[in-house]
């Protein structure tokens, strides 16, 4: 089981849903078919998911808005706020008070959230359990600048043609995390830009887009080929939008072509 967590990785998950009993047991119902998760409430507004024995996220009802949010790992949460934010550090936060494993939300930079502690949520460690974050921006090299600085994201690969070859011009990853510049070609939606995409591994991705609609859900898009894997999104009876990934990671120059040729001046 994968529960140890460096600074910059994504540690936690939750999923926010309004205070609606119907919405609830249905959102509930629909994950617990498709990914095999059981939730278990510890309050009338909190609670956590399991996929048997190990938990992958937490689950808040009640407050502003709806949807899964991701968390990434701190080991000085006030400490990194300052940081980030500079000399107005409680601008935009929303502390989350907890004595074991304290968050907090940044709105800035894709609304980030943090976390701080020990454990976490099990990473990929099969059917069910969190597995790849993606990270759609406007503007690829202030986002790597920002997270390799803020967080010590260790890039492990990138994909940065001179020309297009048929796929982004700018990617870049980590080991769970991937980076990419909004371009056509890129089947998502309005919804992923910029912004967060967080993704569910899944044993069978043609079986599961089969599932979600038989739970009420609806596949949004994909699945397509990525560099990490099998790649669709959908959406929950609730109205909130997941990704799903399945199969090994491939070299981005796989999919998009290799390197650009460079056209000798005589062929002009």
């Amino acid at each position: 089981m994968t529960r140890k967590h460096r600074a910059g990785d994504p540690a936690w998950m939750d999923l926010r849903m309004a205070a609606d009993d119907d919405a609830t047991w249905t959102a509930q119902e629909f994950y617990r078919e498709l990914f095999g998760w059981e939730f278990h409430t510890e309050s009338d507004d909190e609670g956590w998911i399991y996929r048997g024995n190990d938990i992958v996220g937490g689950c808040r009802l009640g407050g502003d808005g709806s949807g899964w949010r991701v968390y990434l790992k701190v080991n000085d949460l006030r400490a990194k706020i300052r940081r980030i934010m500079g000399t107005d550090p409680w601008r935009n936060i929303t502390l989350h008070n907890s004595q074991e494993n304290p968050t907090a939300v940044i709105e800035v930079h894709d609304s980030i959230g943090l976390w701080e502690g020990d454990g976490g949520f099990v990473w990929d460690e099969g059917h069910g359990t969190p597995a790849w974050i993606d990270l759609y921006s406007w503007n690829h090299r202030s986002s790597k600048a920002f997270y390799a600085t803020r967080f010590r994201w260790r890039w492990v690969e990138e994909y940065e043609p001179e020309i297009t070859m048929g796929g982004p011009p700018f990617y870049h990853a980590t080991e769970r995390a991937g980076i990419t510049e909004e371009v056509g070609c890129i089947p998502t939606p309005s919804w992923t830009m910029p912004g967060w995409s967080l993704h569910i591994r899944v044993d069978d991705m043609e079986k599961a887009l089969e599932l979600v609609p038989r739970l009420g859900g609806e596949t949004l898009y994909g699945p397509y080929r990525a560099p990490a894997g099998m790649l669709a999104g959908i959406v929950d009876p609730a109205g909130n939008q997941l990704g799903l990934i399945s199969g090994d990671r491939v070299d981005p120059w796989e999919i998009w072509g290799g390197p650009p040729r460079i056209i000798p001046l005589e062929e002009f």
